[in-house]
């Protein structure tokens, strides 16, 4: 049996232009497979979400919102969307196939955490990443290990723009109607946590903030009994002490991460840039 049937005894072997080669993985809404494109013979990731969220029409928006989200970023630090679609039922996504697997996945191989080095070199990626996605007026909304992918030559790439929205139509979007809390717990902002209507790049500081914390201590920078206790940690915790952690932290480190984590985002960095030079700095001294 193939890795694909395995996965899937009902995928069939073609799905769009895409012939589809292998399993790669699954995640809660969605399974991805290695596939190639029938007449470009390039490689790609190919998303294809689970039957009961395909139909589901709220999700489908915003399954598409993520490709075109996507498909208007061409970044080196942000994974290239190629094409999107529905072929017999079938929703899916063509990605960029980074084959250096994601932070999360490498922190676990390593015994728990990564060097400072390695971790501030994906920081500086990421924060170039970042800066894109800002400049295209979205805030990604979900930055965390596992959406940090690593090429097979050391590059941090963004993946999964899938709750990003629009700077500029984030206040009258929610303007009337209840706000839902989107994001993973243990990287959210504070302002996110509130739903407040107006996130702007700062809420994906603090997510970096918070990945680059757990890939140095091996653990979150707040971590309740449950998603909810998660939260209010965020909220009211207060910052705690990293090096009691890991003794081994440079000051210069400890430094970011307490200005990129500031519970008042007035106290982050104004920027991706900003922050990109401190780490530069940082790396440099490493």
């Amino acid at each position: 049996m193939s890795p694909a049937a395995s996965a899937d005894p009902s995928l069939p072997s073609t799905i769009g232009a895409y012939r589809i080669l292998g399993h790669l993985g699954k995640g809660g809404m969605a399974q991805v497979y290695r596939a190639e494109h029938r007449t470009l013979k390039r490689a790609v990731a190919l998303k294809v979400v689970l039957p009961d969220f395909a139909e589901d029409p709220a999700f489908r928006e915003r399954f598409l919102a993520e490709a075109q989200a996507s498909a208007s970023l061409s970044h080196a630090n942000v994974i290239t969307c190629y094409d999107a679609g529905e072929d017999d039922g079938h929703l899916f996504m063509a990605l960029e196939l980074v084959e250096g697997g994601d932070l999360m996945a490498m922190m676990e191989r390593r015994g728990g955490r990564l060097d400072e080095g390695e971790v501030l070199a994906f920081a500086h990626d990421c924060l170039a990443g970042i800066g894109a996605i800002a400049a295209a007026g979205l805030v990604h909304r979900d930055i965390k290990p596992a959406n940090i992918f690593v090429t097979a030559t050391g590059q941090a790439k963004i993946a999964d723009l899938g709750l990003a929205r629009q700077v500029r139509v984030a206040a009258s979007a929610t303007a009337g109607k209840e706000a839902s809390i989107m994001g993973t717990p243990c990287y959210m902002s504070p302002e996110q946590i509130h739903c407040l209507p107006d996130l702007d790049v700062r809420t994906d500081l603090y997510a970096l903030g918070a990945s680059l914390v757990h890939l140095l201590t091996g653990a979150p920078l707040h971590a309740g009994a449950d998603p909810l206790a998660t939260l209010a940690m965020t909220l009211s915790a207060p910052f705690p002490d990293l090096r009691s952690r890991r003794s081994d932290l440079s000051s210069g480190v400890c430094a970011i991460l307490q200005r990129l984590l500031a519970r008042d985002r007035d106290q982050r960095y104004r920027s991706a840039e900003e922050a990109r030079e401190d780490v530069g700095r940082a790396l440099s001294d490493v």
